[in-house]
């Protein structure tokens, strides 16, 4: 949940639910019940994970229903961010509270933090850079970007991870 304005002295708030997510994705056709028969929950599955610009809160009710939490953070004593636990909801939440249920809600997720990223072009150009600290988010806009190949740089805890992304408009 977010405030994202105050009409006539009252907040309002922009709030986003998981379950709602899952229809729109179909995810729930995967689950037990769904009509591919597939049964697939996430039981069993550890190869999940989040790089995001904060801590997940590993406490969350969601990520604790069986005891030990759903989530393992990876790296650092860093901030706990709202973006990070609320994207790892996405991924596991247990469903506690039926709205809140992950798309793999069986699943274990890994989390590490990330420091810095860099937006890099064919030529070795860096087109887009921004440290980020604690819970800042690193939202990248690709719009923004002319249509190619782009090299996705992360850094995190001093060691770079690089991914391929293709901007086609």
């Amino acid at each position: 949940m977010q405030m994202i304005d105050v009409i006539d002295g009252q907040p309002q708030y922009y709030i986003t639910f998981n379950l709602g997510a899952a229809h729109i994705t179909r995810a729930y056709e995967l689950w037990s019940g769904g009509n591919t028969g597939l049964n697939e929950e996430g039981e069993g599955y550890d190869q999940l994970g989040e790089w995001d610009g904060g801590k997940v809160r590993i406490s969350h009710q969601e990520f604790t229903d069986q005891g030990v939490s759903a989530v393992s953070v990876m790296d650092g004593n860093h901030a706990t961010s709202d973006h990070a636990t609320h994207v790892a909801g996405t991924m596991v939440a247990a469903g506690v509270k039926a709205q809140a249920k992950g798309m793999a809600f069986k699943a274990t997720l890994k989390s590490w933090e990330y420091s810095e990223v860099k937006v890099i072009n064919l030529l070795g150009q860096v087109v887009y850079q921004s440290t980020l600290v604690g819970s800042s988010n690193g939202f990248i806009e690709m719009a923004d970007f002319d249509a190619g190949l782009y090299l996705i740089n992360l850094t995190i805890k001093a060691k770079g991870f690089t991914v391929k992304i293709v901007n086609q408009r």
